[in-house]
């Protein structure tokens, strides 16, 4: 990506980095990311704007669920 943009760092390409799908629960990925790239990366929570049904608890392994949560909002708002 850098190379392809002709950018002499990654910060000039990217604000943050959002971590998705099951690689995204290794634990202390996101802070070697952060140090390496020397962009903020965090996990994404797909469901942190959706409320769950009160009989219903937020999976450990939530952000694998990103793809599906969006695709299956996608078209609901039309």
């Amino acid at each position: 990506l850098r190379a392809e943009e002709r950018a002499s760092s990654i910060r000039e390409v990217l604000d943050e980095l959002i971590l998705l799908g099951g690689v995204s629960h290794i634990r202390g990925l996101d802070g070697m990311l952060s140090q390496e790239l020397g962009v903020q990366a965090h996990v994404v929570n797909p469901f942190s704007k959706h409320n769950l049904a009160p009989e219903l608890t937020l999976p450990d392994n939530y952000s694998i669920y990103g793809s599906a949560l969006g695709l299956a909002l996608r078209g609901l708002g039309e």
